[in-house]
């Protein structure tokens, strides 16, 4: 779990539903939960949903970086399943909603069916947009840590699994009930990436990459981009 902290000015505690507040404060996000002086723990399903959506806030990193929309919904999902949906504000469901947490049937009950399909199609935009950018990253890691070698990895990883991990968000059998891109990374035992399968995975390869000791530390951090946007 993440935490969010904001300076105090003059005594008011940062509320992004207050237009006073937009832009005045600094939000740091950080891993711990230490605040410095002047600042508040603002931590907060309402206040990640602001960093979520609003692209002018001024968010700042204590030891966070790089990290997208997918990685901030996490933070909110872990709110709201250490609360409880039931115990939730209205405000705090209708945000989580909108950021796919929650039952489906919870969801409904919520917002209603015809929303919940306007809400998803939002949803999905933003999510695609991590996908794309985390895919993006792996990619380069490859053709540039594993450049002898980077041909028979693009042709490992068909199309079809990087359009079902980018459209589909089907990461692998850890995160679904599907083969993806994970299992390949990882050559999962089970999956047709099994050192023994069709095609051996990624992690069992005898290369060595640039800057990486052995391909297990290689694969453990290829894996962490696409799954937790680490990078």
């Amino acid at each position: 779990m993440a935490y969010l902290h904001a300076e105090h000015i003059d005594g008011k505690v940062f509320d992004p539903e207050n237009e006073d507040s937009i832009g005045q404060f600094k939000i740091f996000m950080q891993s711990d939960n230490i605040s410095e002086p002047g600042h508040d723990n603002v931590t907060s399903i309402k206040n990640w949903h602001y960093v979520a959506i609003d692209e002018d806030a001024n968010i700042q990193s204590k030891d966070l970086i790089g990290k997208d929309y997918k990685w901030v919904r996490d933070q909110i999902k872990a709110l709201a399943l250490a609360a409880g949906f039931n115990t939730l504000t209205p405000t705090e469901m209708g945000i989580c909603v909108e950021h796919n947490v929650g039952t489906h049937a919870e969801q409904i009950a919520t917002v209603g069916v015809d929303n919940l399909v306007l809400l998803g199609q939002q949803y999905n935009l933003r999510v695609m947009k991590s996908r794309q950018v985390r895919l993006s990253r792996a990619v380069s890691e490859v053709v540039n840590r594993l450049h002898p070698n980077r041909n028979e990895v693009l042709d490992d990883v068909n199309d079809e699994l990087l359009l079902s991990t980018y459209i589909n968000g089907r990461e692998g059998t850890l995160q679904d009930d599907e083969e993806g891109l994970t299992d390949y990374i990882m050559g999962i035992a089970g999956t047709r990436y099994a050192s023994d399968g069709a095609v051996p995975g990624l992690i069992h390869k005898g290369w060595l990459p640039l800057g990486f000791a052995n391909m297990n530390d290689f694969c453990v951090m290829l894996n962490n981009v696409i799954v937790n946007g680490t990078y």
